[in-house]
Order: C-alpha cells, then sequence, then structure tokens
C-alpha cells in the first residue's frame, strides 16, 4: 500500500468534516427521537476519520473514504424529510 504524504488541504478537510460530524452527532443527542443508525453513521465516521489524522493518515485515501461514507447522506436526508411531510409509503 502507497501513502503519499498528506498535505494541508486534505488535512484541513478531515478536521472540518471530524468537528462537523462531532458537532452533529451531539445535536442528534438532543433531538426527540434518538436515531441509532444516524448515530453509528456518525461515530464510526468521526473514530475513522479521527484516526486517520492522529495517524497522519489524511492523503488522498482517506479524503476517498469520506467521499464513500457521505455518498449516502443526501438519501438519508430524503428518507427523513420524506417521513416527517407523511410522504413516505408504509
Amino acid at each position: 500500500m502507497v501513502i503519499v504524504e498528506q498535505t494541508n488541504e486534505q488535512m484541513r478537510a478531515l478536521v472540518v468534516s471530524v468537528g462537523y460530524l462531532i458537532y452533529d452527532l451531539v445535536c442528534c443527542l438532543f433531538d426527540k427521537q434518538v436515531k441509532i443508525d444516524n448515530l453509528i453513521h456518525h461515530l464510526v465516521s468521526a473514530i475513522g476519520l479521527g484516526a486517520g489524522l492522529a495517524y497522519e493518515w489524511c492523503g488522498s485515501e482517506t479524503v476517498e473514504a469520506l467521499w464513500v461514507t457521505e455518498i449516502s447522506s443526501p438519501f438519508l436526508h430524503m428518507r427523513e424529510i420524506d417521513t416527517d411531510l407523511n410522504l413516505a409509503a408504509d
């Protein structure tokens, strides 16, 4: 496995992403009903990206992993919006 040296932009992107995931996780805990799938998503993503930062594996592989983990977010949010608007099929 070849790990290229990380750039400042990559590290900054991961720091911002981990910060957002932690912030959003705390906000989710104050929600009326805690959704376990959302909780697990935030925990796994924050821990994984945080480990990449801690071990300085912030290269393109980790940024690509960030894209992979977040690609489902629009679909997750659409499901919640559909449920809130009573558009979801029962």
